[in-house]
């Protein structure tokens, strides 16, 4: 549960589906979109995101969760919503203008899709579930610089605009909404994996063990920042028992809605066993060559990857 989960719930409770689903007047509403009525086949205009939330929706529920006052709050302004879709993935950019910088300024950008979490031969889950996959998510600030109060993590070519608990909270809503089993993400990079870690569990044991022994040892006995273990990672200055790179394993994490997914990663007996496999993992990191890289600034310019 974020900080925004009371206010967003409520505010959720206040939306409507039909103004949820509203579409700009020069887009066509058919009475079939509310499962009133025709077909598929009859449909006119542009594809829903998610197959639900019109353009109107969006930009509504975009200014009702309070998005757009905190990108102006963060100097942006002309905020614009595109979509994207097909059958399988649906793509919402969000746009704005700043001082100083030419043009409209990519801000949020996110990959999703409706997915099923199918059990595995050996899984306690009986049953599929259907859950909304996060497969991407940027948040930038290009208005900003990085600094050592906010260093560039791997992949970033801006610091992140600092509203990860509003856009996860506004996801859970959307998960409600469509009545889905849960929302799932998959973390492309370790601090990524840490940041969902924090509502997210993985689904999967050996994943969730080999992340859990890099957290140990990195921002635990090495004592760590999150960015320092990150850039640890992408030099390769983590390895395994063989003295191979120690890499970041990108594997579902699950924040359950239905019940029978939530006791499952809530299952004490499988918390254990994770822990153990953790353990028994070795990780070694070497410092020097970390000290070294740091201390020259290789994180500070993605020029340098």
């Amino acid at each position: 549960m974020t900080r925004f989960a009371r206010d967003y719930r409520r505010i959720a409770r206040k939306l409507g589906t039909v103004e949820l689903m509203a579409q700009s007047m020069d887009d066509s509403f058919m009475p079939e979109d509310l499962g009133l009525s025709g077909g598929p086949d009859e449909r006119r205009g542009p594809r829903r995101f998610l197959d639900f939330y019109g353009s109107d929706g969006l930009r509504l529920g975009f200014r009702k969760y309070g998005l757009e006052r905190s990108l102006e709050e963060r100097g942006y302004g002309d905020i614009t919503l595109e979509t994207d879709a097909d059958d399988s993935r649906h793509v919402l950019r969000v746009e704005g203008t700043t001082p100083g910088l030419e043009g409209p300024q990519l801000l949020i950008e996110m990959v999703v899709r409706r997915d099923r979490l199918v059990p595995g031969p050996d899984s306690p889950i009986e049953r599929e579930h259907e859950v909304l996959t996060l497969d991407w998510l940027t948040m930038r600030d290009p208005a900003r610089p990085f600094s050592e109060s906010r260093p560039r993590l791997p992949g970033q070519d801006a610091p992140g605009l600092g509203m990860g608990e509003q856009i996860l909270e506004v996801l859970y809503r959307v998960t409600e909404r469509l009545e889905l089993d849960g929302l799932a993400g998959v973390a492309d990079h370790f601090h990524n994996a840490v940041i969902y870690s924090r509502e997210l569990s993985f689904v999967e044991r050996e994943p969730a063990a080999r992340h859990r022994a890099l957290v140990d040892a990195l921002l635990g006995r090495e004592e760590l920042s999150l960015s320092q273990a990150a850039w640890s990672l992408e030099w390769e200055l983590v390895t395994d028992e063989a003295g191979q790179p120690f890499e970041h394993d990108p594997a579902p994490q699950v924040h359950a809605f239905a019940p029978d997914l939530a006791a499952h990663l809530r299952d004490e007996a499988r918390r254990r066993a994770i822990l153990e496999r953790a353990a028994s993992l070795t990780v070694s990191f070497d410092r020097a060559t970390f000290d070294e890289r740091w201390a020259a600034g290789d994180w500070v310019s993605p020029s340098d990857e």
